[in-house]
């Protein structure tokens, strides 16, 4: 679905303090800026999801961008086939750092869960999205909460490492091959069934990938970044 400079407007005002879009500046990770000069590229066939934000974001389309590890995000995605994907959090105006501490609140009643799927489901009629959408769920906490809740609404989701998860084999490097492998592969296995879009390694890709090999500012740092690492 291409969006119209209205619908943009409207869910920035309805949306922009927790979501996103996956387009970057290369040199300027933070600089949402790009997001209105490029708005052909927004696309609502591919959604990416993570659980809650962990600091409040200052300003519209901030979040996933521009913070510790969502930099992998911009590496993984900013020049694939899923470019512009829609980026939100399924739980709303709950910040906290510790996913451990917001599952405590789900768990406990403090965060109304059922509320939070009704708003999701809301967000996602309003972006526009389709049962044929696909779904990158980040962590594990996401892809559970998911698959309960979500799953028979919105049948096409795949599960993938949260970006911030470092260590042996979650390099930078690490993280966005892990990434591609499984996308390629979820790709592949659902085309025929949802018309999932396609994701193939293009030459700028594989050039950014051997540039985090090689680049020893590659291994990650453990600072959590702006949506919780919901592992």
């Amino acid at each position: 679905m291409r969006l119209s400079q209205m619908l943009f407007d409207d869910l920035a005002k309805k949306y922009g303090r927790h979501a996103s879009w996956a387009a970057w500046n290369d040199n300027r990770a933070a600089d949402v800026s790009l997001l209105v000069k490029e708005m052909e590229c927004l696309k609502t066939s591919v959604v990416m999801i993570g659980l809650n934000v962990s600091t409040h974001q200052p300003g519209i389309w901030e979040n996933f961008h521009g913070r510790d590890h969502a930099r992998k995000l911009m590496y993984a995605f900013n020049h694939s086939p899923y470019r512009g994907a829609y980026m939100t959090d399924l739980i709303k105006e709950v910040v906290e750092p510790n996913s451990a501490g917001l599952w405590a609140q789900i768990k406990t009643g403090t965060i109304d869960l059922q509320k939070q799927i009704r708003s999701f489901r809301t967000e996602m009629r309003d972006v526009g999205v389709t049962e044929r959408s696909l779904f990158i769920l980040f962590g594990k906490k996401v892809s559970q909460l998911f698959r309960k809740h979500l799953a028979n609404v919105y049948p096409n989701y795949v599960s993938c490492v949260h970006y911030s998860m470092y260590g042996k084999g979650f390099s930078d490097a690490g993280w966005v091959e892990k990434t591609w492998a499984v996308l390629e592969a979820h790709s592949r296995e659902t085309r025929a069934t949802f018309n999932t879009l396609e994701f193939v390694r293009n030459d700028l890709m594989k050039e950014q990938l051997q540039k985090l090999m090689n680049n020893s500012s590659g291994v990650t740092k453990t600072t959590v970044p702006a949506s919780v690492a919901s592992e």
